[in-house]
């Protein structure tokens, strides 16, 4: 994900900041956010405290709009 301009990046990081912990390791490692390489879920599902199952839910309820 490539933020075009300093007011993308400043509004998408007032979002992340009203996330969980757990919500923002995985959409910072799913869409790589601040430097770092895009992943999988598979491969998120590998970092430490991080299910498969946590993944999945997260991502439902992010594309529902929750």
């Amino acid at each position: 994900m490539k933020v075009e301009n300093d007011s993308e990046q400043k509004a998408l990081l007032g979002l992340v900041k009203k996330l969980n912990k757990r919500e923002k390791i995985v959409l910072q490692l799913r869409y790589g956010l601040m430097n770092s390489p895009e992943r999988t879920q598979r491969e998120i599902a590998k970092v430490p405290e991080i299910s498969i199952t946590s993944v999945r839910v997260i991502f439902i309820l992010n594309h529902k709009g929750y």
